[in-house]
């Protein structure tokens, strides 16, 4: 190794020149010089690198001077560099003893610490919880003397408080954050680690609310900004989140921000946002899997079949036998009504995937697949074929979970509009759970179709055990009272409700859909409109609002744009569906009215106001054939007598009509 001309020089000179003393110094300070040579002369070699060297200046020096904490403090330091950490702790832990207040000792041995504890926790032997804690409380007890020695030290608390969460002593963390965030306020640091720690106890609006506090002050903190998206993201609020790190991502252009931005971006509805942040993301990786298949899902959600079709290829070539993949081509099929491609697609999964045995995971996988074979051959009314799928993948499910296959195959039976198939299906689930709650609400809403309205409330009545009734229940009961109209006792169920849950949110649905189906128009609109104020975004609310303020040819602008984002949202809800095109009828923008209701019968096969609502479109451009032939199919699926005797009256007009013509 070369050495620098002094180390040189000093090598040259040491046992020479201190091998008497120089004149007018007493032999105590000589020996204190001395060892301050043998001490320079290790940090010199200790800046070489010569670390071997190094221990064995600074032995010498403990030789003369055996009581100095300060060497024993750089002789750990030398060790921590040799990656002796045995030994390094050793000398730091003289240090400490020798002098309590050695910071750069008790800083060391704090990183040993830490050290051991990433150590362990990356270890493949067996470390049990008992070394663990002890390497956490020595780190704890280096760190508090740290701030209890510099307690204006921003490392040492943020640090302390880190090693306290990690030791899920949240109080003691808080405590540390809040005293460090006293000294050093403006800490960006400080205000996220306290943020997370409340995150952390669930408490995200408390966290919320003191991250925007500090942005106010602090606009382009971008890691509290990030901070913040995680909280907003945590308590479901999908809008605040895309806002927060869309504001993150101006100021920091790290790609897993980016990734952020388009999740949130995405779960808030915003798809073409969300495609655009993705498009970014890939211009550093254009082969990424998953942000591929992200991209296709929006395209699939924006009824671009063929930009979804392709993007998911670039995904497969990369990646030609992921399941996961082949699983969403299989959805688009299914989603642009190429019902036979999208079985197709499935049961190739399924023999693909088929062995003699199955994990936990590969069972629920392959219900899965079995789940979208049932839902498509029910789009196409072949309900017998949907009951055979469903019915096949209930020994995929423990015997727990088997009630939701019973579930699956009542639904069923109720679209095929065979109630007494449905009612059966469930009294027998019953006589093996007894107790399932959601079996017992299928069974009452069954019992409500029928017309059997007592039996179904009290039912849900006995359910709530004496208690007020939670949300589920009263929108059950509701539900069941509105099949009856019996709005008034409907009305008072909800008034209830409103006082033994005044925050929530669902409320002012029931009680819209409840005024709108009693032709209270003014009073379901504000309704209505409350509910948005609490959640903007709701597909069903923005539905229901726009489909009735188009139906009565009310505000026809404001319901196309509720009812386009709700069937943004959910691009083969055949109700969505139905109202997007009864808006833009209601607009005579036929076309699309076209387009879109006959989507709608597609995805919701025996509905009779949809098919109704496809006979007025082909009445109203003159296709009188095909308005008696979707009349027809509607008065084949029709439950209420009102409905029916209307579609009757046009057959009857439509047929005069032909036969004049």
């Amino acid at each position: 190794m070369k050495r620098v001309p002094l180390l040189a020089f000093l090598l040259a000179l040491g046992s020479s020149a201190m091998a008497q003393n120089p004149p007018g110094m007493t032999p105590a300070e000589a020996k204190k010089a001395e060892a301050y040579f043998h001490f320079s002369m290790a940090r010199v070699l200790d800046q070489e690198m010569a670390f071997d060297e190094s221990v064995k200046e600074y032995r010498k020096a403990l030789e003369l001077t055996p009581n100095d904490a300060d060497i024993y403090t750089s002789l750990a330091r030398t060790y921590l560099n040799q990656k002796n950490r045995e030994e390094a702790m050793k000398a730091a832990q003289r240090a400490v003893e020798l002098n309590p207040n050695n910071l750069g000792a008790h800083r060391l041995l704090g990183d040993l610490y830490i050290g051991a504890i990433q150590a362990m926790q990356g270890s493949r032997q067996q470390i049990s919880p008992a070394q663990l804690k002890d390497a956490l409380d020595r780190a704890i007890r280096e760190f508090e003397e740290i701030v209890r020695i510099d307690p204006n030290g921003r490392e040492g608390y943020l640090m302390l408080g880190q090693l306290y969460r990690i030791s899920d002593n949240s109080d003691k963390a808080a405590e540390v954050y809040k005293k460090f965030l006293g000294i050093e306020p403006g800490s960006e640091d400080g205000m996220v680690a306290l943020a997370q720690l409340l995150m952390e106890s669930d408490h995200n609006a408390e966290a919320i609310e003191l991250l925007n506090d500090y942005l106010t002050k602090q606009p382009a903190a971008d890691r509290a900004l990030e901070t913040l998206g995680d909280a907003y993201t945590a308590l479901g609020d999908t809008s605040g989140a895309a806002d927060a790190y869309k504001r993150a991502a101006a100021l920091n252009d790290d790609p897993e921000l980016q990734v952020k931005l388009a999740d949130a971006l995405f779960e808030d509805n915003r798809l073409e946002e969300a495609a655009t942040a993705y498009e970014e993301v890939l211009q550093d990786d254009q082969s990424n899997p998953v942000v591929l298949q992200r991209l296709a899902q929006i395209y699939r959600r924006q009824m671009k079949y063929d930009e979804a079709r392709e993007t998911l290829g670039r995904a497969l070539r990369r990646s030609p036998t992921n399941v996961s993949l082949r699983f969403d081509l299989a959805l688009v099929d299914r989603d642009e009504g190429k019902f036979e491609e999208s079985i197709r697609g499935f049961e190739s999964l399924l023999k693909d995937t088929e062995k003699s045995n199955y994990n936990q995971d590969e069972r629920r996988r392959r219900a899965l697949f079995y789940t979208q074979i049932g839902i498509v051959r029910s789009l196409q009314t072949r309900f017998d074929d949907a009951i055979a799928a469903f019915t096949t993948m209930r020994p995929l499910y423990d015997a727990s979970e088997r009630n939701r296959v019973d579930l699956m195959i009542a639904d069923t039976y109720k679209e095929a509009k065979n109630m007494d198939m449905a009612e059966s299906t469930i009294r027998t689930a019953l006589q093996g759970s007894p107790n399932s709650r959601d079996l017992q609400i299928a069974y009452a809403d069954i019992l409500s179709a029928k017309g059997r309205t007592d039996e179904s409330i009290q039912i849900l009545q006995k359910l709530a055990g004496g208690q007020t009734p939670d949300m589920d229940l009263v929108s059950a009961i509701i539900g069941v009272y509105e099949q009856a109209k019996r709005f008034s006792d409907a009305q008072k169920t909800l008034d209830a409700a409103a006082k033994n849950y005044p925050t929530e949110k669902h409320i002012h649905f029931l009680q819209g859909a409840l005024y709108e189906r009693q032709d209270k128009v003014l009073e379901a609109e504000q309704a209505f409109r409350k509910a948005l104020d609490l959640d903007r975004n709701n597909p069903s609310v923005l539905n229901y609002l726009g489909y009735m303020l188009a139906d009565r040819e009310m505000k026809l602008e404001e319901a196309l744009a509720m009812v386009k984002k709700a069937v943004d949202s959910d691009p083969i809800n055949g109700a969505f569906l139905d109202s997007l095109g009864w808006v833009y009828f209601k607009m005579n923008r036929l076309e699309l009215a076209e387009q879109f209701l006959k989507r709608a019968v597609a995805f919701a096969a025996t509905n009779a106001t949809m098919y109704d609502h496809l006979g007025d479109l082909y009445y109203k451009t003159g296709r009188f054939q095909d308005a008696q032939a979707s009349w027809t199919k509607g008065l084949q699926y029709a439950d209420d007598p009102e409905e029916a005797l209307r579609m009757r009256q046009k057959l009857e007009q439509v047929k005069a009509q032909a036969a004049i013509r």
